[in-house]
């Protein structure tokens, strides 16, 4: 396990206050209440922000007849959904995922493919297990050629989770599995499918991210 680099400024921020406090305050009121409540307050976030920016080591095997989660999490949607981008009058599958505080963050690319949009939209920060926050919230959009088809997949921040970070560009040429971004403090994620693929996950699954399969292809 590692921790990814967009925690390692709060692990630094952390310990330079605390330092900080022990430098002044310590000398002088050493053992006292308040030195014992900072120091709780210190180990417990420095817990959290291990337990948030882990990156567990895992092996992805590519297989392109399957679309794998792109993030650890819980599906709250699986729906059929009226999707102009695949072509006029066409529909895809939606599969929403709701990631909780304690889950990882890493996103990961659900197929390989060539990176052909990327549009971050500013929006609201509605609580992300609502179906709205997917038009309402602030979001980015990643659309995906693949040898044989097209998928979309949006980040999208939640009530707490306001920084939404997105590493790939568009004409990158990206594999199943490739990190390709990273959303802070509770989020959500949405796949769009070709209504032609065939889904192999259901509601309240748990599902980790490069691992899991949401969907089989043709």
């Amino acid at each position: 396990m590692s921790i990814h680099r967009e925690g390692r400024k709060f692990f630094v921020f952390s310990t330079i206050f605390y330092s900080i406090f022990l430098l002044l305050i310590f000398p002088v009121q050493k053992f006292s209440t308040s030195f014992i409540l900072l120091s709780a307050t210190y180990v417990l976030s420095i817990g959290f922000f291990t337990v948030f920016f882990r990156v567990p080591n895992r092996t992805i095997k590519n297989d392109q007849s399957k679309v794998l989660s792109p993030c650890d999490g819980k599906v709250v949607i699986i729906e059929k959904v009226d999707y102009p981008a695949f072509g006029e009058g066409a529909q895809a599958i939606q599969i929403s995922i709701f990631m909780h505080l304690y889950n990882v963050h890493v996103n990961k690319m659900p197929v390989s493919g060539k990176i052909i949009k990327v549009q971050h939209t500013p929006g609201k920060f509605l609580p992300a297990f609502r179906p709205k926050s997917s038009e309402l919230n602030e979001h980015c959009l990643i659309c995906v050629q693949t040898e044989e088809s097209r998928v979309d997949f949006k980040q999208i921040a939640g009530a707490v989770a306001k920084r939404i970070r997105t590493f790939c560009k568009v004409g990158e040429q990206l594999k199943q599995g490739d990190e390709m971004g990273f959303i802070l403090f509770g989020s959500r994620l949405d796949v769009f499918l070709p209504s032609s693929f065939k889904v192999d996950c259901s509601l309240g699954q748990k599902v980790k991210g490069g691992i899991s399969t949401l969907a089989n292809i043709g």
